[in-house]
């Protein structure tokens, strides 16, 4: 399976009518929504449950963030089996990095 840089896909121009405050604010609700939901299951005494439930998160809100700043072009591009090996592995990525 043959993966394309992320940055291939991503536009070369960003919508000027776009409200870029407004789209910040509805951002800043929704990961606050997910970070009520990832404390409440941080409670929850099973080994590495709260780590693959903020994974799950992660990998809806970043491709949900970016279409709503215009850094993608529709939601199938984020759910295709390409992007999420991208995502995977940039998650990977990130956490061998954080924990080394």
């Amino acid at each position: 399976m043959k993966t394309t840089p992320l940055a291939e896909k991503l536009p070369n121009t960003i919508d000027p009518s776009l409200d870029l405050e407004q789209v910040k604010k509805e951002c800043q609700k929704l990961v606050k929504k997910r970070a009520k939901y990832s404390a409440g299951v941080a409670i929850v005494p099973v080994p590495f449950f709260d780590v693959a439930v903020d994974a799950g998160m992660l990998t809806q809100l970043l491709p949900d963030i970016s279409e709503r700043f215009g850094l993608l072009e529709d939601r199938k591009a984020a759910v295709d089996l390409e992007s999420r090996a991208i995502h995977w592995g940039a998650l990977k990525d990130r956490t061998v990095d954080f924990a080394g």
